[in-house]
């Protein structure tokens, strides 16, 4: 597979432990979409420059800006490209058919061109990790400092810039990741009781490939439905 990492900031401030549902629409302040061995990504906002020493940042991306991005993407996959994410199925491509209207073109391209590292796991395992605590478990590096999904909404008022290497940093984990697994063949993370942990990964699936996944037991869980896969694809079904 040919990947592209694909990572975005909302553009509505969150508290972390709140339920963002009530939240929704959440807005797209950025979005960077970047190829496995390329050096740049490209970054898509809502702003232009005109003084070079004042540049002009929108407060979030349009819904035309949003449509565009998904035909960018949807032609990246002609291309032969397969979209990476870390949680994109049950987040970013969410986000994204709100924002766009394109429920039904991000639902095909979360189910069919896409491997969701993240759910992948989770269909193993009945639950989730984070980014964060995979990378640097497995070496890879670090998140931005400084920055996380919560308060990037508030930083890109103030500092945009910061946000645009925080979305490009998370990409390039993201495909780091990747690289590290499939060198290792499986994911390893540190658990809440602070021992490495690892979860063998013979090849990586599409999230419609995942879904045929055995589920495993989970009834050791206090809250199993937490981590139900409904949640994470219910959306498409919908669309």
């Amino acid at each position: 597979m040919k990947f592209v990492g694909f990572d975005l900031e909302i553009a509505e401030e969150v508290v972390v432990d709140d339920d963002w549902e009530k939240h929704w629409p959440l807005g797209i302040t950025c979005v960077a979409l970047k190829a496995q061995g390329d050096s740049r990504a490209q970054l898509w906002f809502n702003g232009m420059y005109g003084n070079p020493e004042s540049p002009y940042y929108g407060p979030r991306m349009t819904a035309e800006q949003c449509r565009e991005l998904v035909m960018a993407i949807n032609g990246l996959v002609e291309e032969g490209f397969t979209l990476l994410t870390w949680n994109g199925l049950g987040f970013d491509f969410r986000v994204l058919a709100e924002e766009s209207g394109m429920w039904k073109e991000c639902g095909r391209l979360a189910l069919n061109s896409h491997v969701d590292m993240m759910f992948q796991f989770l269909c193993q395992r009945g639950f989730g990790v984070s980014l964060e605590s995979v990378s640097e478990t497995m070496g890879v590096g670090q998140k931005t400092e400084g920055v996380d999904g919560s308060l990037a909404p508030k930083i890109w008022k103030e500092d945009p810039q910061l946000v645009l290497e925080y979305v490009e940093g998370d990409v390039d984990l993201t495909l780091d990741i990747e690289q590290a697994v499939s060198r290792r063949r499986a994911i390893h993370w540190t658990s809440r009781s602070d021992r490495h942990q690892f979860e063998p990964v013979g090849r990586w699936k599409t999230v419609a490939q995942c879904l045929s996944i055995l589920e495993p037991d989970t009834s050791w869980m206090s809250d199993p439905d937490f981590w139900a896969r409904e949640k994470f694809y219910g959306w498409i079904k919908k669309a």
